[in-house]
């Protein structure tokens, strides 16, 4: 039950980015794509950027996202209150390095049976420091902290049935070890993280290609975009103190236009204020489609990320994309649906 319970956590937490940490010939990074210039290979003083996305649940679809068995109406169900809820990604340089901070915060409430169960502000908050592309990269220090409300069976019965999880997680590379340190906040917390009370290094972390989960979303802005995309890399699994190996590759669904053919890239109509091409007004991006996924025997899809590859307006084709995160669908727990971020401003001045 505990490895269960452990695994869940890890699904509902990991909302973050992987970053590549071999040498740059094997990454396969094609560019530094948020930055205007992609072939830009130095981290560059004074980049800022700034990505709010609204956040929604289930949307089902099974064009950009599988339709989850469950996702029809069960005894568990979770509503978002779209109005609070909202999840911002800053990217920018300090002291030489590029940090990640985002923050989600989720409003709403569980269902299940004729009961409710509030969900009051929980909070995932990570910044991460990491290099640039001619380091590849390079992670040098995460942390997340988290106050997350889930309920610890599918089929919950009272308020017992849930549990509030308040931790941080530090994870410090240095060479070739990674040392995570968990600091769980209360009796509940230390007990759902029982396997990660004790600081933990893994040795040789970078043996083969390696993202920081905190940056994982963010790094594969950073690839040329066609159908035969997949990269297999390790991440730190900061809920067990693990490696886990991940593959990250062109989600290739029938594309609509030709009913023979399989295509990564998908239409995304979007209202969006982006102010390096101009106001809030309707554009029409052409996506790339990502599926993320663990590895091994009970191998499952964990995330499916649409990036901007081109943006159209009145009949204008726009290349200089940035390769922004348009739209993102994340398994919630016990596959009652999706979260779903969607991108609703950039800028790229504090």
């Amino acid at each position: 039950m505990k490895k269960k319970i452990s695994f869940l956590l890890a699904s509902l937490l990991c909302f973050g980015a992987l970053a590549g940490c071999n040498k740059r010939p094997n990454s396969g990074f094609s560019g530094t794509y948020w930055l205007e210039s992609h072939s830009a290979s130095t981290v560059q003083k004074g980049f800022y950027e700034k990505i709010e996305y609204d956040v929604s649940f289930m949307e089902p679809d099974g064009d950009f996202a599988p339709v989850l068995h469950e996702m029809t109406e069960g005894y568990l169900n979770f509503t978002v209150d779209g109005e609070k809820s909202k999840y911002i990604a800053e990217l920018y340089e300090e002291g030489g390095l590029y940090v990640y901070h985002t923050k989600l915060e989720i409003y709403g409430e569980y269902t299940f049976g004729e009961a409710t169960y509030k969900v009051d502000g929980d909070i995932t908050e990570s910044i991460t420091k990491f290099k640039g592309m001619d380091d590849n990269f390079a992670c040098v220090e995460s942390v997340k902290k988290i106050k997350n409300v889930y309920p610890t069976i599918q089929t919950p019965l009272n308020a017992d049935d849930f549990v509030t999880v308040t931790a941080e997680f530090k994870t410090v590379y240095d060479g070739k070890k990674a040392t995570l340190t968990v600091d769980a906040k209360d009796d509940v917390s230390k007990g759902v993280l029982s396997s990660v009370q004790e600081p933990t290094t893994i040795k040789k972390y970078n043996k083969k290609a390696y993202i920081d989960n905190e940056l994982m979303l963010l790094l594969f802005r950073n690839f040329s975009y066609d159908n035969s995309l997949s990269y297999t890399f390790n991440t730190l699994e900061t809920t067990t103190g693990t490696l886990k190996e991940i593959i990250g590759q062109a989600r290739l669904t029938q594309a609509t236009t030709e009913a023979n053919s399989n295509e990564a890239i998908r239409s995304f109509p979007l209202e969006s204020y982006i102010d390096n091409l101009g106001g809030r007004i309707p554009r029409k991006f052409s996506c790339f489609g990502v599926t993320f996924k663990t590895t091994g025997e009970y191998s499952q899809d964990f995330a499916y990320a649409y990036y901007a590859n081109k943006i159209e307006e009145e009949g204008i084709v726009q290349n200089d994309t940035r390769h922004y995160l348009i739209k993102c669908f994340r398994p919630a727990i016990y596959n009652i649906g999706y979260f779903v971020y969607t991108l609703d401003s950039v800028t790229h001045e504090r």
